[in-house]
């Protein structure tokens, strides 16, 4: 281990990680494939991924080398298909000197499989801030401030689980919205119907007053796995409800509930705003922070989780504007006027914010944050919360982790990025020209002339739907049909009893042809 740990054994939860005096940060945490979590945390310089067993225990860390400078962090985590991790953040551009937004994957046993630091970007300090992963293993990046402002700087970018950049878009820009300004992504969710909710805020002019100041709205956009944007949505706008939209939740396929700050006059309050799948305000609501405690003064929601009917949240509240509070509640939503009434579960002190991060494959609550011992001495806390946001029991019996890696477990160590692969941003195609390519289901045929079996590569089938492969002689007339699976990759067909000649295979689409080779059958 390299680095020092102090760890309260007393009970089971809570847990703290860290070094005495030293100001270590609570970032984000996942569950991994074996029921242990990683953290990801960071001191001044570095971040620090820590694997613990199901109790919380160290397994082992690994130190993520940003660069020199304490600017460069890790801002978020999340589990990769395979059972590895995925990080993105900022980190030091070995080509320009620039800081610039950055993924990396580490396999299962936490060692890097690939890197990528995105140049191009203008701006001071451009951010990977959030990352998520399609069910087909695809890779989301939520990237702030890093095209041309303040007109582009909310991104998303694709990759492929390899780390191919399939596409990045800027969104909400003041191209296609006037009157507004700089916008900041703070959460990026995957929703049921696979597209992608960012929640942030930005700054628009109220529409009574076209040339008047930018005012902080909170804001939501709407974009779809191909990258077309179907709506932003300034909540408030016409209201003049100012403040930052910090998470969402579903709360169906067509409802959502978006949680964090309302700025009322010298003060921010906690924010509940209801909105659907449409980009239509639905409801606002707002608490007073003395209805949460008499002494607080202010306060925001900042994070969401959702286990069957049950909404959890959690806070950070502020007394006397200085000593911040964790606050969990749970909330009873009622649907047919849209509003909450929350049960104050925990009051934490001395906790910052994250706090609620998730939920285990028990249905248990994942609870992190930054506790804070005095002004020089800050750890990482965690905690394994049941439903009554009360301490979990400890796990007995014989667990295995890191199954994946062979052929022994990881080792603890640095992760560095100085050797990370530099992509321009003229290299990044646009999600118009990711569209046109993935139209299309390229063929390749072998062998070619063939006498027994013949197969059809395919490309892109997974990104059509009711998929079918023909084959006609120079007549017209069919030889063959079969289904083509999304996702499929070849298909393979006996042709020794077909007439020699060539033929036309044909690709269709949702009954639209969409690729075609020719091959020649001979004797």
């Amino acid at each position: 281990m390299l680095f020092s740990i102090d760890l309260i054994y007393s009970q089971t939860w809570p847990k703290y990680y860290g070094q005495t005096n030293r100001k270590d940060r609570s970032k984000d945490i996942i569950e991994t494939y074996d029921n242990g979590y990683v953290l990801l945390g960071s001191y001044p310089g570095f971040s620090w991924l820590i694997k613990t067993d199901i109790n919380g225990n160290l397994l082992w860390d690994k130190i993520i080398d940003n660069a020199p400078n304490p600017v460069g962090t890790t801002q978020a985590i999340e589990s990769s298909s395979d059972g590895g991790i995925l990080a993105a953040g900022i980190a030091l551009s070995g080509l320009s000197n620039k800081y610039c937004p950055f993924v990396m994957k580490l396999s299962a046993c936490g060692e890097k499989e690939w890197c990528k630091i995105f140049e191009g970007s203008p701006i001071a300090f451009p951010t990977a801030h959030d990352i998520k992963v399609t069910e087909s293993g695809e890779i989301i990046v939520l990237v702030n401030q890093f095209g041309s402002y303040p007109a582009e700087t909310l991104h998303l970018f694709k990759l492929s689980a390899s780390g191919e950049v399939l596409w990045q878009e800027p969104f909400a820009t003041t191209y296609n919205h006037p009157n507004s300004h700089m916008k900041i992504g703070q959460s990026l969710m995957i929703t049921s119907n696979d597209k992608y909710l960012i929640s942030g805020y930005g700054y628009w002019r109220d529409p009574w007053n076209p040339q008047g100041v930018f005012a902080i709205r909170h804001f939501f956009a709407m974009v779809d796995s191909d990258g077309n944007e179907e709506w932003v949505l300034p909540f408030g706008l016409n209201d003049t409800i100012l403040g930052k939209a910090l998470d969402v939740i579903e709360i169906n396929d067509t409802l959502f509930m978006g949680i964090g700050s309302f700025l009322d006059y010298d003060t921010s309050k906690p924010s509940f705003l209801f909105f659907n799948d449409q980009g239509q305000e639905l409801n606002f609501q707002y608490l007073e922070n003395t209805q949460i405690d008499s002494s607080f003064d202010a306060g925001a929601f900042n994070s969401a989780v959702r286990l069957d009917s049950l909404i959890f949240i959690g806070g950070a509240f502020a007394i006397n504007r200085y000593e911040e509070v964790i606050v969990d509640c749970i909330l009873t939503l009622n649907v047919d006027n849209l509003t909450v009434e929350p049960e104050i579960i925990k009051l934490n002190y001395n906790n910052l914010y994250p706090y609620l991060n998730g939920v285990t494959h028990d249905n248990k609550l994942l609870s992190s944050s930054t506790y804070r011992h005095s002004s020089t001495n800050y750890d990482i806390f965690l905690a394994k919360l049941n439903l009554n946001m009360e301490y979990d029991t400890a796990y007995t019996g014989n667990f295995t982790y890191d199954s994946l890696c062979i052929p022994g477990p990881p080792q603890s160590g640095f992760i560095y990025l100085n050797d990370c692969d530099i992509v321009l941003g003229t290299e990044m195609p646009t999600a118009t020209e990711y569209r046109a390519r993935v139209q299309h289901i390229p063929i390749t045929i072998y062998p070619n002339p063939a006498k027994d079996n013949i197969t059809f590569a395919l490309e892109n089938t997974e990104h059509h739907r009711i998929i079918e492969l023909r084959c006609f002689n120079l007549l017209g007339m069919q030889q063959h049909q079969t289904k083509i699976l999304r996702g499929q990759q070849q298909s393979t067909a006996n042709v020794s009893n077909w007439p020699p000649g060539m033929y036309i295979a044909v690709v269709y689409s949702d009954g639209k042809p969409v690729g075609r080779g020719k091959f020649v059958v001979q004797r």
